[in-house]
């Protein structure tokens, strides 16, 4: 295998790298605004009752909710890192393989 190829499938290796690491970005992403809903929900319900059982249960609710947020942001900050490595190792083999293929 010559040294063109190599570069060649290293490059291909990264790119897939990338897009995996992208569509778990997207994937975190894609809960947010569920929880939202559960949160904004919640609060009207706490709004609108007398019951001191049900303001618990959804203040406990919105706890959960905001926790999972927190997790999602921290999920999202790890992945954003990732990337940011992936790339810096990726424009390095980038240049290698332009240069043998460029002569």
């Amino acid at each position: 295998m010559s040294m063109i190829d190599i570069y060649r499938n290293n490059i291909a290796k990264k790119k897939g790298e990338l897009a995996k690491l992208s569509n778990d970005k997207a994937k975190e992403s894609g809960k947010t605004p569920a929880l939202n809903t559960k949160i904004m929900s919640a609060q009207r319900t706490i709004s609108s009752t007398k019951s001191q059982s049900t303001v618990k249960s959804k203040i406990g609710e919105i706890q959960r909710a905001q926790k999972s947020l927190a997790d999602i942001d921290k999920k999202i900050a790890d992945i954003d890192k990732k990337i940011a490595k992936n790339i810096l190792r990726f424009h390095p083999k980038k240049k290698n393989y332009d240069k043998k293929k460029n002569g």
